[in-house]
């Protein structure tokens, strides 16, 4: 089961803004608002990941495809860790049966 994201909430510096800056990031997307204030600015993931660019090395199937281009991460990631966790349960059961 995947985690789950909790909203979280930071005060940090943002370049060119005076004053801080709150940070929070919650299942929904992202919103930045200066302290003190109610009202910031704001983006839904879809949105973000869709803004970002792809790296130069992609393979040209990903070429301005981040979204496709992380799922991708994601799922060659998930089998490298499937791959060890079965590789580390054959090791235990060979040092079992020893």
């Amino acid at each position: 089961m995947p985690p789950t994201l909790k909203t979280s909430k930071k005060e940090m510096k943002v370049y060119s803004v005076e004053g801080p800056v709150i940070l929070l990031l919650s299942p929904e997307g992202i919103e930045f608002k200066a302290k003190g204030t109610k009202v910031g600015v704001s983006a839904t993931w879809p949105e973000i990941v869709a803004s970002c660019k792809t790296p130069e090395n992609v393979p040209s199937k990903f070429n301005d495809r981040p979204l496709e281009f992380l799922k991708f991460q994601a799922q060659e990631q998930l089998k490298r860790t499937t791959k060890r966790l079965a590789e580390g349960i054959a090791k235990e059961i060979a040092k079992e049966g020893q």
